[in-house]
C-alpha cells in the first residue's frame, strides 16, 4: 500500500472523528486497507 492511501485514510479518520467521535477515528484507517483490497481483487480479475 503507498503513502498516500494511508495518508487519505489518517486524513478521513481524523474528520470522520471530529464529526462523529474519537471511534469513527478507526473506520479512516481501515479506509486504506478496502482500497488495498478492492485494488488486488481488480488485478486478479483482469488477470483472469
Amino acid at each position: 500500500m503507498t503513502w498516500i492511501r494511508w495518508a487519505i485514510g489518517v486524513s478521513a479518520g481524523i474528520v470522520f472523528a471530529l464529526a462523529y467521535g474519537p471511534s469513527w477515528f478507526f473506520a479512516g484507517l481501515l479506509w486504506p486497507v478496502v482500497l488495498h483490497l478492492v485494488d488486488a481483487f481488480s488485478r486478479e480479475v483482469r488477470r483472469a
